[in-house]
């Protein structure tokens, strides 16, 4: 500044405004950018400012830089730390510490751009555990091979000078917070990358729950696998130590049947497993049978039959389906054929059959649910007839219900087929066969060693059913020689008492239905023209031994439409046997009159019993005890 004076005594102006001097150095400045990774993983960086020729000076800096918002700083310090830094040009001049008006020029500035790096992690969880494995990856975009430097910082500590870094086994004690910085020193280019929390937490177990723990048979139950606080599992299942499903998706199952059940998850590849799930015990109720009952058992000609199905144990949802066995020559065994009106099944344990005539099998089973779940068939349910079919026949020599033990018994059976086989049904149902065979006319063997009683029937390699019949073997001292098929009405039929020692015993009391109807001298009991009420069951008694009772069943005359001369000769017949039999019955009366008074009351207490008046479907009652074994099988 100045100030003017003149005169004496002097006259000073006011003084003038300051002009400032600055002297600027002709020195060439230029700053440098120090990217140092201890101080760049901090955010910071290092700026130096180099003047040429400057000698011994001292001096002050400043600094400024234009990233973002304009920062000016002075400093004693050279080069200067600076704690952030931003995308923008730095530069810097000098000042003489001992002369603050003589300065350098401004250096031209020098640019450091900053952006964002991509931290990825593989695979990305959002929770991992110990013994898994990661890879983290820092900007692989630029490639692997390049110039730029790169580190991955844990908690801000450098822990990988590589962008690609992998922890083949994680332990709890690598959770922390991730981050990678990329420098290319060329451009002073500094990349930093968004931080990854890491959470390892101890092995996990899976959950395994069941919405049950009880199949009902025929049902399921859903099991559930589940890893707490984490995801990306497939799951394996186990039963009873036996893996029963692999890597599936879903976390949940259905199962059909009991066992103990547990779970495990697995991820990644190489696959990582969680600790198996605590095991679930799923119990199963007994699977579920079907019992096929038929009545009646034995048949009247064209009645109905009615068969009843049940699931055992009981439980609500089913559908039954009917079936027809048929038998299978090739396979000793039954094919089965669908009953009409169950093909779909029906809602009702119950199918009724009209009009049967002849010898059938028939099975059953259930069905319900969500894929379908079929019980097991039913064992087999016999309907039995004494009518023999065209297509197959059995007969039984010697022709009588009951038998000896030792007795020599044969069973053939014949027909239109060239193979045969005869099934046995004792009481206890427990079917089985005396042998197959391939030629006509074969031949059955019994062993009568033993005694009990049985069911008999025919089954061809066609698969037709021949007549049953009822075969007893009997220990005992007198038996009631019967026939063993139905008595056609009409035609005559003679009934006798045979003793151990083969002979034909005299003198013999024949019962019917528990009434005497015979009791003098006479070998057997003659009925000439055999009606519908000489069906029952039969017995006889001699000596004080009473043979076992039989049942003599009668079928109704049906032949073919006669001619008049035909017609009009068995009227006769039956009217003139009509007459016969009521001057027997009346001389019958009074023999029996007479022996009540004759005989003791040891032999008459027979006599006074209740008369049973019996259906034919009791029949099947007459099989008891042990099952008849078969001795041979041979041709006739």
């Amino acid at each position: 500044m100045c100030r003017g004076r003149r005169g004496e005594p002097a006259v000073y102006t006011y003084q003038s405004d300051y002009v400032t001097i600055k002297i600027t150095y002709s020195n060439s400045v230029s700053v440098s950018l120090q990217l140092d990774w201890t101080q760049v993983i901090r955010g910071q960086i290092t700026v130096r400012c180099e003047i040429q020729g400057g000698g011994d000076t001292q001096w002050v800096y400043d600094w400024e830089t234009t990233s973002g918002q304009t920062i000016t700083q002075r400093t004693n310090t050279n080069p200067w730390t600076m704690s952030a830094f931003s995308s923008g040009g730095y530069r810097c001049r000098a000042t003489n510490r001992q002369d603050s008006y003589s300065s350098t020029q401004w250096s031209e500035a020098a640019a450091l751009t900053v952006s964002g790096a991509v931290l990825t992690i593989d695979p990305s969880r959002s929770r991992y555990f110990t013994g898994e494995s990661v890879t983290f990856t820092c900007d692989m975009k630029d490639g692997k091979r390049t110039e730029w430097e790169t580190r991955l910082i844990k908690d801000g500590g450098e822990i990988a000078s590589y962008s690609e870094y992998r922890i083949k086994a994680l332990s709890t004690g690598d959770s922390g917070r991730y981050q990678c910085f990329r420098v290319h020193r060329k451009t002073n280019h500094i990349k930093t990358s968004e931080t990854i929390k890491l959470i390892v937490s101890d092995k996990p177990r899976a959950s395994l729950t069941s919405d049950n723990t009880v199949i009902a048979a025929g049902g399921s139950v859903t099991l559930s696998c589940s890893v707490d606080g984490s995801d990306g599992w497939r799951y394996d299942w186990f039963r009873s130590a036996a893996l029963i499903r692999t890597n599936t998706e879903s976390n949940s199952i259905r199962i059909t049947d009991g066992g103990n059940y547990y779970c495990r998850g697995g991820r990644g590849n190489p696959v990582y497993y969680t600790q198996n799930s605590v095991s679930v015990t799923v119990e199963e109720t007994d699977k579920a049978q079907c019992v096929l009952t038929a009545s009646p058992s034995w048949l009247s000609p064209g009645a109905s039959v009615a068969l009843s199905c049940e699931v055992e144990p009981p439980s609500a949802g089913w559908r039954f389906y009917w079936y027809q066995t048929v038998p299978d020559g090739s396979h000793s065994s039954y094919r089965y054929e669908l009953l009409p009106g169950s093909e779909h099944g029906t809602e009702q344990g119950s199918y009724m059959l009209d009009g049967h005539t002849h010898t059938a099998g028939y099975v059953c089973r259930a069905a319900r649910g969500e894929p379908v779940y079929y019980t097991d068939y039913s064992k087999a349910a016999f309907v039995w007839s004494g009518d023999a079919d065209p297509s197959a026949s059995l007969t039984v020599s010697p022709d009588t219900v009951q038998h000896f033990t030792g007795d020599s018994v044969s069973l053939s059976c014949e027909g239109n087929s060239a193979e045969w086989r005869v099934r046995r049904f004792p009481e206890g149902g427990f079917l089985s066969s005396c042998s197959n065979w391939t030629t006509s006319g074969s031949r059955c063997d019994i062993n009568t060693s033993q005694s009990g009683s049985a069911v008999f029937w025919c089954e061809s390699g066609s698969g037709h059913f021949s007549n049953s019949v009822n075969i007893t073997v009997h220990d005992a001292g007198l038996i009631l020689m019967s026939p063993v098929r139905p008595v056609t009405e009409g035609l005559s039929v003679s009934l006798s008492c045979k003793l151990k020692t083969g002979q034909k015993a005299s003198s013999v009391f024949f019962y019917h239905n528990e009434q005497l109807i015979q009791n003098d001298s006479r070998v057997e009991l003659n009925i000439s023209a055999v009606s519908k009420s000489h069906e029952g069951f039969y017995k006889c008694w001699y000596q004080g031994t009473e043979s076992p009772q039989s049942w003599m069943a009668v079928n109704g005359f049906s032949p073919e439409a006669p001619s008049f001369s035909a017609s009009f000769t068995v009227g006769l017949v039956v009217r003139l046997s009509v007459i016969v039999f009521l001057q027997l019955l009346l001389l019958c009366v009074w023999r029996n009159m007479k022996a009540h008074r004759s005989v003791s009351t040891d032999k008459s207490s027979a006599t006074q019993q209740t008369v049973n008046q019996l259906e034919p479907q009791l029949y099947s009652s007459l099989l008891h005890d042990d099952v008849c074994v078969y001795e041979s099988v041979g041709g006739s």
